[in-house]
């Protein structure tokens, strides 16, 4: 499966490292390809090692001003901007997973909600809440929904876990589920 990863490219706490190093290595481990930003700092890099080092593969999608960051040796492909990096990263995709990050990843986040919120994927949208990180996310998202600021229940948007076994399990529900690949797309 392809699973598009949105997560820090800073250097974090410990704890989110440790998420995000199990992740790729479940993700890796599980042969999956784990499409991201293309970075190799922070979260980006220690997930990606992770999966590689278990037998993974990755994809990354890039912006011309990072390209000085981007991972050496990598399949890589440079967008011409970030709202088409956005609409790359989620073209073509099984699902989506959330990890720690700032408003890069949130705003990356939030347009695979919109997407889902529309019903223009039925790509799974996961967030993985290391240490309750996306749970003021979680509430915002279900006050928004409760006083009709959101049109559908949170739990036909996104799921909200707190380790990476969860989302793998999340994961493996969805290819165990027998349906079919969703293409995400930014068009209306």
């Amino acid at each position: 499966m392809r699973i598009t990863v949105f997560l820090s490219s800073n250097p974090v706490p410990d704890r989110y490292q440790r998420a995000a190093e199990l992740l790729g290595r479940l993700l890796g481990e599980a042969g999956h390809t784990v499409v991201w930003g293309g970075t190799d700092l922070g979260l980006m890099k220690v997930l990606v090692d992770a999966a590689e080092e278990a037998g993974g593969k990755s994809e990354g999608i890039s912006v011309g001003f990072l390209e000085r960051y981007i991972r050496p040796g990598s399949t890589m492909i440079i967008a011409r901007n970030l709202a088409d990096r956005k609409e790359q990263l989620l073209a073509d995709t099984d699902a989506v997973v959330v990890v720690a990050g700032g408003t890069g990843t949130l705003d990356e986040a939030t347009d695979a909600i919109e997407l889902r919120r529309h019903g223009m994927t039925s790509a799974p949208l996961i967030f993985l809440s290391t240490d309750g990180f996306y749970s003021p996310l979680q509430e915002l998202l279900n006050r928004m929904h409760e006083e009709d600021f959101l049109n559908v229940s949170l739990a036909d948007v996104a799921t909200f876990v707190e380790t990476p076994e969860e989302v793998m399990a999340a994961i493996h529900a969805i290819s165990g589920s027998g349906s079919t690949k969703a293409l995400m797309t930014m068009e209306p």
